[in-house]
């Protein structure tokens, strides 16, 4: 989903990304909850940034804020 639709949603008013000083990998914050970013994220590509519902094998659910299409694939036929 778009980052408009997911303030919208999530009843927030900004998304920031943040790198961690000890791993360097970025998450993103919106409100009092994180997300996680891609490793491939690149910032400032204008309108390119989405937001997906990634689930894991055992049942876990978080958001991953990625670049259009660079997003993971459930599965290609």
């Amino acid at each position: 989903m778009s980052l408009a639709d997911f303030k919208e949603i999530k009843k927030v008013e900004t998304i920031e990304v943040k790198q961690n000083p000890k791993t360097r990998k970025l998450f993103f914050v919106y409100g009092v909850e994180t997300g996680a970013v891609s490793s491939r994220y690149k910032q400032g590509i204008p309108n390119n940034d989405v937001i997906s519902l990634v689930e894991t094998d055992k049942g876990d659910s978080f958001f991953l804020l990625h670049n259009l299409n660079e997003g993971p694939t459930v599965s290609k036929r």
